[in-house]
């Protein structure tokens, strides 16, 4: 973690540091995206080990996996850093860390903000991006949690203006006692609010 995050201000100090080529600040667009959630990888992650997991080839298969949609909103803070405001939602049975697991589906949402750490600027036609931030979930109307999503992501640039493709691996990483690490895997399609 502390690896990743000392890599997380270097790539920021050195993408600050050339950011001086021109403005390509990405003007305010919207997201729709379509996401998986996989909370069995990550409790398989935790009751073993990576190594364990890559070896055996545990990770979930996609009828492990929860579906849902986000709406997201994006806008460039400088050349190399977008703020990203996403909404989040699935049917799941939540698997709360200290609590039995409910018995059905019930809708989880979960409301982030990050910042996305772009390796170039939005000129590129693929982008390299990493993320972190902070979020809330609800579940059932009732029970609350807080969690930070880090991971990486791809940003496709389609050419026509602020129109783009994203990509996008996050590994929710719970805060409070009722979160529940997981993986959210996306992909979706962003167009300009003009």
């Amino acid at each position: 973690m502390k690896r990743f995050l000392l890599l997380f201000v270097a790539s920021g100090i050195f993408t600050a540091s050339n950011a001086q080529q021109g403005d390509q600040k990405k003007s305010p667009i919207l997201a729709v995206n379509f996401i998986l959630n996989d909370f069995t990888t990550a409790q398989r992650l935790q009751n073993g080990s990576l190594g364990g997991v890559l070896k055996d080839r545990s990770w979930a298969q996609f009828s492990e996996m929860s579906y849902g949609l986000s709406v997201q909103y994006m806008k460039g803070l400088t050349n190399h850093l977008d703020f990203a405001g996403t909404l989040a939602g699935t049917f799941v049975k939540y698997p709360f860390p200290e609590k039995a697991a409910p018995t059905s589906d019930a809708l989880l949402l979960e409301l982030d903000a990050a910042l996305n750490l772009k390796l170039l600027t939005d000129k590129y036609f693929l982008t390299p991006y990493a993320v972190g931030g902070l979020g809330i979930s609800m579940y059932r109307g009732s029970e609350f949690a807080a969690y930070m999503p880090l991971g990486m992501g791809f940003q496709l640039n389609l050419g026509r203006g602020d129109a783009f493709m994203f990509t996008q691996g996050l590994y929710k990483v719970g805060v409070t006692n009722l979160a529940a690490n997981h993986f959210t895997y996306s992909v979706g399609f962003a167009a300009p609010l003009k």
